[in-house]
């Protein structure tokens, strides 16, 4: 092929003849095609590299060493688990004889499976108390795995997820154990969740004699505590009728708060006598 295209000019001799000029003509030979395919290898993460193969898959060679020794190495040095596309290739001596093809190959680096690892993870549900709940995870059977929460359809994070009022409802926490080399560990899907806290509001009995005004209405908490002293605000007492009349009204004396969702808050009603002095 080096020679290139070669041009021939031609005549024919003949003692006592006039020479025969042939026309010109030109001679060249061109590159023999060759696809050299790489196959694809793999290895678990970790692990020495594979000896990497390959063969002409299209054309062949005139002699056996005319593209010298073909050998197959990968052109990156990446060792995370995942696939690399088109880096295993062919080294070989050059030869203008020949056109030379090489179909790469992939490489895969397969993440290792931990026998007998588990991702076990465990929720809960508490009433409120004003410190938080968390979902809690561990791997068991294996060391050296880095655990991964995330609430609903958000993030994954290294802090457990965790819940601190009602409002925020049930929570669905996913899990995941992470550890460079190996395929993750996937945990079981738990719930976190604060239910309001009970609490009862007694409101005391009262009576005045009738004309007089009314007394200070009283109450106290008689069933639950509260977290925080003003987690109900400041709670009072009053009357929710206007009536004057001497007589016994039932289930008018009653309290005010502030709303809370993270209370469930049963007011007990009494009774308030008017005595009559006529």
């Amino acid at each position: 092929v080096d020679e290139g295209e070669v041009t021939v000019h031609t005549k024919a001799v003949k003692p006592g003849y006039v020479d025969l000029m042939g026309k010109d003509v030109t001679i060249q030979i061109t590159p023999r095609p060759i696809t050299i395919t790489v196959n694809d290898a793999w290895k678990n993460h970790g692990a020495d590299d594979p000896t990497f193969t390959g063969s002409i898959t299209s054309g062949n060679l005139v002699m056996d060493d005319d593209l010298g020794e073909i050998t197959y190495s990968r052109n990156n040095a990446d060792e995370n688990v995942g696939t690399y596309t088109d880096v295993i290739t062919a080294g070989y001596a050059d030869n203008h004889n020949y056109e030379v093809t090489v179909v790469p190959g992939d490489f895969t680096i397969r993440a290792n499976t931990a026998d007998g690892a588990e991702l076990i993870a465990e929720g809960g549900i508490k009433v409120y108390d004003g410190t938080p709940l968390y979902a809690s995870a561990q791997v068991i059977g294996v060391e050296g795995y880095t655990i991964y929460y995330k609430a609903g359809n958000g993030d994954w994070s290294t802090d457990a997820v965790s819940v601190l009022n009602v409002s925020e409802g049930e929570i669905t926490v996913h899990t995941k154990a992470v550890k460079t080399g190996y395929e993750d560990l996937i945990g079981n899907s738990v719930t976190i969740q604060i239910t309001p806290r009970p609490i009862t509001v007694t409101v005391d009995d009262k009576e005045k004699t009738f004309g007089d005004a009314d007394p200070d209405f009283t109450g106290t908490i008689t069933s639950g505590t509260l977290v925080e002293a003003d987690d109900l605000g400041d709670i009072s007492y009053y009357r929710s009728g206007s009536d004057e009349e001497v007589g016994i009204y039932s289930d008018i004396l009653t309290a005010r708060y502030t709303h809370n969702s993270n209370y469930n808050v049963t007011c007990l009603l009494y009774t308030s006598d008017a005595a009559d002095e006529a």
